[in-house]
């Protein structure tokens, strides 16, 4: 994101098409990422998908909150822009293809 690698976003492919399964790996602390499909990196199955990446965290309740008389509620909070993490607005795709080495690098800008 803004040229620097996000470590443990969650990148998700999901197909263009009925007849794929969707895939999803999380970023290495080098931002790189390996598909799972069916077993954990076993890839994406060919075909066109359109790409999510998020990173967010869930937002944790004040030291000393009294869970007693109040009620807390967790708020994600996104450390990726939220365009990012919907699929109609990522502008992300990709076209992965089965007689190559597949490798997608995806620019996230604030």
């Amino acid at each position: 994101m803004d040229g620097e690698p996000i470590a443990g976003a969650v990148v998700v492919f999901s197909p263009l098409s009925g007849s794929t399964k969707p895939c999803y790996g999380e970023t290495s602390p080098e931002g790189t990422f390996e598909l799972t499909t069916y077993e954990t990196n076993d890839g994406a199955v060919p075909g066109e998908y359109r790409v999510s990446v998020v990173k967010s965290e869930f937002s944790k309740p004040p030291e000393g909150f009294d869970f007693d008389n109040r009620t807390f509620v967790e708020k994600e909070i996104f450390l990726t822009p939220k365009r990012y993490a919907d699929f109609e607005k990522s502008g992300l795709t990709a076209t992965v293809t089965a007689s190559k080495t597949n490798n997608f690098e995806f620019r996230l800008e604030n």
